[in-house]
């Protein structure tokens, strides 16, 4: 029998879903049997056994297969480490903020955490390749109390009111940035739109609006640090970073609004995003903004260069997309929340649009524990 142990702190909502990630793979090894070792401030080098170590916290001295898996942690020495793809989780927040219209941009992060730093270099490089403009806030790591980092951000918006929209490199930041917006008197996401990283319900949903925020695939994250660790007890040499994929933005209310030159488009273009649940065409659009189908079509080509009916397919696409990744969804559930009546008029649409099927788009994109 092979015993695991994974250290984690029992009250950390991403620790708790990383060892899922490690349990369901346990659970396909018939020979595996895995340890909870409980971290805390009073044992910050806990006990423990077994034939391997899986660490969410900080690295410990052992001759025995070791590998870290955390969002915060950083990677010391030759030991193999698997984490969320940090670049790539920026540019998806840049995307799904520029697919809006967006286009003058604020980020705020911390110094001297590399998770951090790779997130906040990788959103301003979105940013310069597209000549858009970002301005950066860096707090205090020791600035912890959540009074004292809202006032921080409000100062800091409060001297460049130009910003459209804010990325945050956590959720929870991302949920000050709110509070603090508030606070200046700017409405989200109708002022400021703000998305952040991880999204952890609890958090998300405990501001208004809710947050939209980056996916980070935290049990793909546990899933496939016991991969590493079993490749590494059948005597693999397993040295460096497994980075992975973030599971694309879950947009909610903070970035449920778009951009553009043209106010009448941008009306019709929030309406869309407010209203993707729904069977909405081009006609229903031009109803919810008071004015004909022609109008509509004519200001949307002047405007943004695209009929509406394309703008709308690419929100759609988007949020389709999003909740495709989530494999505990039935297609059919998927096609009903995009407005569609039944699942195989919703993949036809779905291959037209990204020329594969929901199926296969859900292979390529590697969601689930199954990668």
């Amino acid at each position: 029998m092979v015993q695991v142990s994974v250290t984690l702190r029992m009250d950390s909502l991403v620790h708790g879903r990383l060892a899922s990630g490690v349990m369901a793979y346990a659970a396909e090894r018939p020979d595996w049997e895995v340890t909870l070792v409980h971290l805390d401030g009073e044992q910050p080098r806990p006990k423990w056994s077994g034939d391997g170590l899986i660490n969410c916290y900080h690295s410990l001295r052992t001759r025995r297969p070791q590998v870290l898996v955390s969002p915060m942690q950083r990677c010391g020495g030759a030991l193999p480490m698997v984490e969320l793809d940090h670049g790539a989780a920026a540019e998806q927040a840049y995307a799904h903020l520029r697919g809006r219209g967006l286009t003058r941009f604020g980020v705020v992060g911390y110094p001297g955490m590399p998770w951090s730093s790779r997130r906040v270099e990788g959103f301003v490089a979105c940013c310069e390749r597209e000549g858009v403009a970002v301005s950066r806030l860096t707090l205090d790591r020791q600035a912890v109390q959540p009074d004292r980092v809202v006032g921080r951000i409000a100062s800091w918006l409060g001297k460049d009111p130009a910003f459209d929209a804010v990325f945050a490199v956590h959720d929870q930041l991302a949920s000050y940035v709110i509070r603090a917006a508030k606070r200046c008197g700017l409405a989200v996401p109708e002022r400021l739109a703000v998305v952040g990283v991880d999204d952890l319900e609890l958090i998300c949903r405990s501001v208004k609006p809710a947050l939209s925020s980056v996916v980070q695939p935290f049990e793909r994250i546990g899933y496939r640090s016991a991969a590493v660790m079993d490749a590494m007890l059948g005597g693999g040499v397993c040295e460096g970073v497994s980075r992975i994929a973030p599971g694309g933005v879950h947009g909610r209310g903070s970035t449920e609004r778009a951009a553009s030159g043209d106010e009448l488009v941008a009306l019709a273009k929030t309406f869309m995003l407010k209203n993707l649940h729904r069977p909405l065409g081009v006609e229903q659009v031009a109803a919810g903004v008071g004015v004909t189908r022609t109008t509509l079509a004519r200001r949307f080509h002047r405007a943004e260069g695209r009929s509406p009916l394309a703008v709308l397919a690419g929100f759609r696409l988007e949020h389709a997309k999003h909740l495709l990744r989530n494999r505990e969804l039935d297609v059919g559930v998927v096609a009903r929340r995009c407005g569609f009546g039944y699942a195989t008029q919703f993949s036809r649409w779905f291959r037209q649009q990204s020329g594969q099927t929901p199926s296969a788009f859900r292979e390529r994109d590697g969601g689930g524990l199954r990668h």
